[in-house]
Formats: structure tokens, sequence, C-alpha cells
């Protein structure tokens, strides 16, 4: 799940993964929202390595501004929260 949260994070703004997800997550008004839920699933710890971060720009540098947009709109993270998974870990902080 931290890779994909990244790259929509990465589509939202080219700057850092974990201000850009600071900034989401202050704009959510849910507590169970996409933002707060994944920081629960991944245990309240959010860090990408040197090479996921690599990974994630090059993934997102050679997206169009049509799949730019559509990976904006989250379907792929809502994905990772919702996967059954994470339902037979309790408290996992698994990269996904």
């Amino acid at each position: 799940m931290i890779h994909e949260l990244g790259l929509k994070l990465k589509c939202l703004d080219r700057g850092d993964l974990g201000l850009t997800f600071k900034s989401q997550t202050s704009h959510e008004t849910r507590k169970d929202g996409r933002y707060h839920k994944a920081f629960q699933l991944l245990g309240g710890i959010l860090t990408w390595s040197t090479e996921e971060i690599s990974d994630i720009d090059e993934f997102v540098k050679n997206l169009s501004n049509n799949q730019r947009l559509a990976r904006r709109a989250g379907s792929e993270i809502d994905a990772a929260i919702n996967d059954p998974r994470w339902k037979a870990v309790k408290g996992v902080s698994s990269r996904l």
C-alpha cells in the first residue's frame, strides 16, 4: 500500500511525499477517510526509501496527463486499503 499511496501523492504534488500526505490528511474531514485509514493500516509509519521514491518518480514521469488525473481519483489506493489481507493481520505495518 505504501507504494500506491506514494504514487497517488506524487500525482497530486511533485514535492515531498510526507509533506503532501500531511497536507492531504489535514484537508480530510473524516477520520475514516482514505488518508487517515492508510496511516492507521500502515501502523502510523509513513516512510519511503530512496529507491521507492526513485521508482515512484520514474513511474509518474511516464504517465500521460489523463493517467495522472485518473490516479488522482484514488481508486488504486482505495483498492489497496480494502485489500482483504489487512483483515487477516491486526496492527500490520506491512508494505503491500
